[in-house]
């Protein structure tokens, strides 16, 4: 186990108590689901942002949170959904409020979309061209697998003036690390 997989495993331990109720899957139980026919049903939900989302995303049959919220009432309540973001702690937590709302096959991305890069799966932007690009938090954060480039959020100016318009205060810029 890599340096990073095991600080991104020890990260997801930490704090997998605050939503005893949700299924784990990992990454690999899902690649390979995916590749079934019957995969394609599921529901991949990306809990980030909207800045992070643009970075990258996995590939498939993915909604934001706010595409999901337009569809939701036209979902079967046992249709199969996954929740990612960084790490697991947000998607975890979602996927909780699912399982209290009602809906009865939820499962989180154990490590989220950093433990999908550590795999080497593939990500891809929002036109679905191929990327090596992650969001990572910070710096600290960058936990992305090798051959991935960690993207995160930073004090900055000029040109990300737009991006950062939609951040909190304490997020700016982008950094590659």
């Amino acid at each position: 186990m890599s340096d990073n997989a095991a600080k991104l495993a020890e990260l997801y331990a930490g704090f997998k108590g605050q939503f005893p109720k949700v299924k784990p899957i990992t990454v690999k139980e899902l690649h390979d689901e995916l590749q079934r026919p019957n995969g394609q049903s599921i529901i991949l939900l990306d809990i980030r942002t909207p800045q992070e989302w643009e970075v990258s995303r996995l590939p498939g049959n993915v909604l934001t949170t706010d595409a999901f919220e337009t569809v939701r009432e036209d979902t079967a309540k046992s249709a199969p959904l996954v929740t990612y973001c960084t790490a697991g702690l947000r998607s975890g937590k979602y996927a909780e409020g699912l399982l209290k709302e009602g809906f009865t096959d939820v499962r989180n991305l154990e490590g989220s979309i950093l433990a999908w890069t550590q795999a080497g799966y593939p990500l891809v932007k929002q036109d679905q061209s191929p990327t090596t690009d992650v969001h990572v938090f910070s710096k600290d954060w960058a936990l992305q697998g090798d051959g991935y480039h960690g993207v995160y959020f930073s004090k900055g100016g000029g040109a990300l003036a737009t991006v950062r318009a939609g951040l909190p205060s304490w997020l700016g810029g982008i950094r590659r690390s």
